[in-house]
């Protein structure tokens, strides 16, 4: 038997209290020396001692807590959300229905019959793994959100039987559909944030390319990625994506760093430069002797890092798990007192008045109003957010959204545009800015560098000569024919190696500075910048109004970092961070007690989101930190958009606060009048449904919040 074992979770685990179940289940088990739940894996890692501990009973200890395993021995496909949403989706249609017939046709004929039935049956279908969780947690004397809302469900159903049974004119057994509609709704949001947390994982890891040119004694030789041994040496070509982590041997190129540091303008690299997997050279053509491959490489650890930061996420601390530990079995004590009461005081005659009058405790109580109070407000919350350009992923992120005291900030492409945009035109005497910049975008049209692309964008609506002969020079510039003379466009040293010395002083500010020649003769340079977006400043200011903290975190380097923070009032300002530095800046702040919100847009940025408490990626980033995020910003304007997530999510809890106090203060109103026998099963039922009906309708205000 090996001494580490990792098995697969097929049923059970469904949320964090989940994994905290399961790790609490398998602590105490001697022969456990180290366990990990991974939650967004739905695994658990075992380090066996020598204590004769078997899978078989490490399996069926886990199978008395719920819980379905058996050992992994493969790598498995992340968790399909499908089921999940397909029972939300039948759940909402029979409670639907069901709540149709009991407003529109309460005195039809069917009407009883076709109500306790689609209740029935959204308990036997769509609830059933529900009731099954909670019978279970009911047999460990365990009060759980389970118990909570299958005690809801289950008494109304009762409820709904008996009096269909007796004839009662009011049923209400519709209650039961509508909570197992309204858990199974943040159930199936919950399965869909596990989803993307490991599809994110995945797409990052396909960003290795499967094939690699490797050199040998025969030549180039087009082999799979996965076989390159360390040593093995590499021919990576303009556009070609590097396979491996490693060293340059020969050549020189410029890559594309975004994977690692988010910054889109490339890096050059010469001999003895260090170059990633998944970067990608984007000019020039490099021998790179192979240093690490497969889960030893860069790209391997900053998957790792996203997947670890994504289980490590604090567990969301509902406040209905809370309530539910003590109401459920004092709710059931309830009933039983009341049933002994009334037989001790009445004898035979006590014990059929105590049976009814439980009962309607057992109705009173029934926590419906409990249970719909945090799902009920998380879903119209959720709808009101897509109306603000904010997509909420995972519905659990809510409450540490509304519990952030700490913003974690990306540069590029969250507070700045992301891409180099012209700033500025330097002109020589008897040159203007039309003819430079149309000389250095006609020079610039066979390139695919940000700058080249800045400058052509910068030329549009002028008139554009054609060129020919292109030829680029990694970190130097490009030359090209145009109108038979030569325009050179790059830096200051490319410019004076080839005979065009620029004068001495770039313009002044931020950005990157190109100069321009033509036939030999500098005429004029350009500075190109990547600026605060519009707006950032007072969206900053008002994040800030909320009570955040803002930080701002960088794989660009740390005096640019640190100018575009003075720019927009951020006073912490990190930059030169890796993507693990980046996560780690998170974890240090959580654990020193605050609630997160990280933003970002690069891939460079996923470990970072999954590891705070509220991830929210930039629309319109990279598709690996939409994945990693709970939540994606409107991409025009997303710092604005952060402001609005925090205020509505705040907005959330206070509903939800409200409809817990609510069903508080009837229940304690209520369930004396039940226990003396004031309230009769069937205007017991009423109280409920109405109770239930006042969270809802409080819930629904939510769809009018304005930021």
């Amino acid at each position: 038997m090996p001494a580490e074992i990792v098995l697969d979770v097929t049923d059970g685990m469904h949320c964090a209290a989940c994994a905290r179940r399961m790790e609490t289940a398998l602590a105490s088990q001697p022969g456990i020396s180290e366990l990990r739940v991974d939650l967004i894996a739905r695994q658990a890692r075992l380090r066996l001692s020598d204590g004769g501990l078997t899978i078989a009973a490490v399996q069926q200890r886990l199978a008395k807590f719920g819980f379905a395993v058996h050992v992994h021995v493969a790598e498995t496909p992340g968790e399909d959300p499908r089921p999940a949403r397909l029972r939300a989706l039948v759940a909402m249609a029979l409670a639907g229905t069901a709540m149709t017939w009991a407003m529109a046709a309460p005195h039809h004929p069917a009407s009883p019959a076709i109500q306790v039935a689609l209740a029935v049956l959204a308990l036997a279908w769509p609830g059933r793994t529900i009731v099954m969780r909670a019978a279970r947690s009911a047999l460990r004397l365990h009060g759980d959100m389970d118990l909570l809302v299958a005690l809801g469900a289950v008494t109304a159903c009762i409820h709904g039987l008996v009096g269909l049974v007796l004839g009662w004119p009011h049923l209400h057994a519709e209650s039961a559909a509508a909570i197992i509609a309204f858990t199974l709704i943040g159930r199936a949001l919950e399965a869909g944030g596990r989803a993307r947390a490991g599809a994110a994982v995945r797409e990052l890891m396909e960003r290795q390319p499967p094939k690699a040119l490797r050199l040998g004694p025969d030549g180039e030789q087009l082999v799979d990625a996965a076989t390159l041994r360390v040593g093995d040496r590499i021919r990576v070509r303009p556009g070609d994506a590097v396979a491996a982590d490693g060293t340059v041997l020969e050549g020189g190129g410029e890559v594309d760093e975004a994977l690692l540091t988010g910054e889109p303008m490339p890096v050059v690299k010469r001999v003895d430069d260090e170059v990633s997997a998944g970067t990608i050279n984007r000019l020039g053509t490099l021998v790179v002797r192979v240093d690490a491959t497969g889960g030893a490489t860069r790209l391997a650890a900053i998957a790792e890092a996203m997947r670890a930061a994504a289980a490590a996420k604090p567990p969301i601390a509902r406040l209905a798990d809370r309530v539910a530990g003590v109401f459920v079995p004092a709710a059931i004590l309830l009933a039983l007192a009341t049933l002994a009461g009334w037989w001790w005081l009445g004898g035979a005659e006590g014990w059929h008045h105590g049976l009814i009058a439980a009962l309607s405790v057992l109705v009173i109580a029934c926590p419906c109003a409990l249970g719909l109070a945090t799902p009920a407000a998380i879903a119209v919350a959720v709808g009101r957010a897509a109306r603000s350009g904010i997509l909420v992923r995972d519905g659990t992120v809510i409450e540490s959204l509304a519990q952030a005291r700490a913003a974690v900030i990306d540069k590029t492409g969250t507070i700045t545009t992301g891409l180099p945009q012209l700033a500025e035109v330097l002109c020589a005497p008897g040159c203007d800015r039309a003819s430079i910049l149309a000389l250095a975008a006609a020079a610039e049209r066979g390139s695919e560098h940000p700058v080249a692309a800045a400058i052509t964008a910068a030329a549009q609506g002028l008139a554009v000569p054609a060129s020919t002969e292109f030829a680029a020079t990694p970190g130097g510039g490009v030359r090209a024919v145009v109108d038979g003379g030569e325009v050179l466009v790059g830096s200051r040293a490319f410019l004076a190696d080839r005979g065009a010395a620029a004068p001495p002083g770039d313009p002044a500010g931020p950005g990157i500075v190109v100069h321009v020649a033509a036939n030999a003769r500098w005429i004029g340079a350009l500075r190109l910048g990547d600026g605060p977006r519009p707006g950032a400043t007072e969206a900053l200011a008002r994040l800030r109004g909320l009570g955040l903290r803002l930080h701002l975190a960088s794989g660009d380097r740390t005096v640019e970092t640190r100018r575009v923070a003075q720019a927009v009032g951020i006073g912490d300002a990190r930059g030169d961070l890796s993507p693990e530095g980046k996560a780690r800046m998170v974890s240090q702040l959580e654990s020193a007690g605050d609630r997160v919100l990280a933003l970002g847009d690069g891939i460079n940025d996923a470990p970072m989101l999954a590891r705070a408490s509220a991830g929210a990626a930039v629309g319109g980033g990279a598709t690996i930190a939409a994945l990693a995020g709970n939540l994606i910003l409107d991409g025009h304007d997303p710092l604005r958009a952060a402001g609005d997530a925090v205020a509505l999510a705040r907005a959330t809890m206070h509903t939800v606060r409200m409809n817990l106090a609510f069903a508080a203060v009837y229940n304690l109103c209520a369930i004396p009048l039940a226990m003396t026998g004031r309230l009769d099963p069937a205007w017991a039922a009423a109280a409920m449904a109405a109770s239930s009906l006042c969270v809802v309708g409080n819930s629904l205000r939510l769809g009018w919040w304005r930021a």
